[in-house]
């Protein structure tokens, strides 16, 4: 019999490549459970909703999925797994592609009558898009308050190419932030002016705040085990 080959890893290395695996895992699951909640969207959904609402979720399916499944291969592929790893070095570009995604976030968010209008050549959106009036004027400005914060956060990242300590912990304690407003919109008042629209909005509220709190509860894990080694 051959002797089994010693894990050239640490219990604390081992622990923290686990868990950044795991969490390179619940990104492609994410990006998987969108892109099937997207065409639970084209298939249920009430007509209005059917085209872009459906659109806009696959699109940010696949790019979760995408960076995931390549993250999760290059760790566990790796022919050296004790080869010296930045996990600190970032993607300019990919920073870039963030930035411009949550720009054109807020102006579906803040004007999707104009901007399907502008795109479309006059066409009016369905009304069941339209927000609850209190919503729009008293609730939907703090998500936007927390994306431009959220990109700022990535611009800087972006100039400097490399996380550090304030630069992590100012990205958990954003994703927590919007997971809490999230929850706040779900559990106040309408969202959405029509009622079947509403239920569906908010379906996908829980949906996201679940998604990012995992995802605020890993990096915290990984965290933890990064600082005791």
């Amino acid at each position: 019999m051959h002797a089994r080959a010693a894990d050239p890893l640490l219990p604390d290395q081992r622990s923290a490549r686990n868990a950044a695996i795991a969490w390179d895992l619940f990104r492609v699951i994410g990006g998987v459970v969108l892109i099937a909640a997207s065409i639970a969207i084209a298939t249920w959904s009430p007509g209005g909703l059917q085209g872009l609402e459906a659109s806009l979720v696959r699109g940010a399916g696949a790019v979760i999925l995408f960076f995931g499944a390549r993250s999760w291969m290059s760790r566990t592929w790796a022919k050296d797994p004790t080869a010296p790893r930045d996990p600190d070095r970032v993607q300019r570009g990919a920073m870039i592609a963030i930035i411009a995604v949550i720009a054109i976030s807020i102006a579906l968010f803040a004007e999707p009558q104009r901007i399907f209008a502008w795109l479309s050549g006059g066409i009016r959106l369905a009304s069941v898009f339209d927000y609850d009036p209190a919503f729009r004027s008293s609730r939907l400005p703090w998500l936007f308050a927390a994306w431009s914060l959220q990109a700022g956060m990535l611009a800087v990242l972006a100039a400097r190419r490399r996380w550090n300590t304030r630069l992590r912990w100012a990205s958990v304690i954003l994703a927590a932030t919007i997971a809490l407003l999230l929850v706040w919109f779900r559990t106040t008042g309408a969202v959405m002016a029509s009622p079947d629209a509403d239920r569906t909005v908010k379906l996908y509220m829980e949906l996201i705040a679940a998604l990012l709190l995992v995802d605020v509860a890993v990096r915290l894990h990984a965290r933890a085990l990064t600082t005791r080694s």
